[in-house]
């Protein structure tokens, strides 16, 4: 098989083998407490997707989920009338299943619960690279407001991937403040024409860490005796996925052999020789400190200029 790695080694342009139009597809949103705008592009997404025969899903990381406050019938059986008592706020598992309630089911949409505890359940691994001091460094993990879905993705993708009886040959992931200014069956389009069977398509196919980037360390023994200081980054608001790099990833994980996901999907993909290409349509701002208001996104969907038609953007925090 061509890889379009040859060209990073060697400067010389590389073909991309071409899609097979027998491969299934599968579109994952990455949520953990998804916004109604970011359900309502959920929706739309499944509507765009629904010719193009791609299955839909829903990764929630309900680590986090606030407990239910203890029952106070007891004492209000006993006390005067009065005020009747606010009900807890639905969990995010619950929002979601309400507001996509008619595409859930219709089978549009499905959705995959799972917690950190699922993921060391499936991947010890993960246990001990939460004790790396970088990370307990870190502001997030500090304030004890994220779990290890935030920047352990891989693990987090496999945990619903593995559990399927059937596995679709591609899977894309996707944030859930991620846009598309256009119908997302046109992304699939391009990338199945531009990208072929990559093994991975993501951003910033060429990018190497600088010593300053927070991460770095963040790794597990394996991973460093295994591919020591060649590592790349990448941005991973959009990436897609074959089924033998999932399935590979599955098993280093299984074998300790793991990082901040940002630097174990490239790394990995260069040093075994996964074809692997540039993602298509970036739009203005692509990046973990983009943002994209409300009235910004209207604005850019409405517009009819080229430049900004069937674009990604990040992050449409609202």
């Amino acid at each position: 098989m061509a890889s379009i790695l040859q060209y990073m080694r060697t400067d010389s342009p590389a073909t991309v083998p071409p899609a097979d139009n027998n491969d299934t597809h599968a579109l994952v949103f990455r949520c953990h407490d998804p916004t109604p705008a970011a359900l309502q592009r959920i929706a739309a997404a499944a509507d765009q997707l629904q010719q193009a025969r791609v299955a839909v899903w829903v990764s929630l990381d309900t680590t986090h989920v606030p407990e239910e406050p203890p029952s106070l019938l007891p004492i209000l059986q006993h006390s005067p009338p009065r005020k009747k008592r606010r009900s807890a706020p639905p969990t995010p598992a619950q929002k979601v299943r309400r507001t996509l309630s008619s595409h859930i089911a219709r089978g549009a949409i499905r959705v995959h619960e799972y917690d950190e505890a699922d993921m060391v359940r499936r991947y010890p691994v993960l246990r001990d690279l939460k004790r790396n001091p970088r990370l307990q460094e870190s502001e997030e993990f500090q304030r004890g407001t994220h779990s290890l879905a935030w920047g352990l993705h891989a693990e987090a993708l496999n945990a619903w991937y593995q559990s399927l009886e059937r596995k679709p040959s591609f899977v894309w992931c996707f944030e859930d403040d991620v846009g598309f200014s256009g119908s997302l069956e046109t992304l699939v389009d391009i990338v199945k024409r531009d990208c072929g069977d990559a093994d991975l398509v993501t951003a910033d196919i060429k990018l190497r860490p600088s010593e300053a980037w927070w991460w770095l360390d963040v790794h597990s023994t394996a991973f460093a005796e295994r591919y020591g200081d060649d590592v790349y980054i990448s941005r991973e608001h959009v990436q897609r996925f074959s089924m033998r790099f999932l399935d590979r990833l599955h098993v280093l994980s299984l074998q300790r052999v793991t990082c901040w996901s940002e630097a174990l999907v490239p790394t990995i993909a260069h040093a075994e020789g996964f074809v692997v290409a540039e993602l298509p349509r970036l739009g203005t701002p692509f990046a973990h400190d983009g943002r994209v208001s409300q009235q910004e996104w209207a604005h850019i969907t409405e517009s009819h200029a080229g430049r900004r038609a069937d674009r990604l953007y990040h992050a449409l925090k609202f």
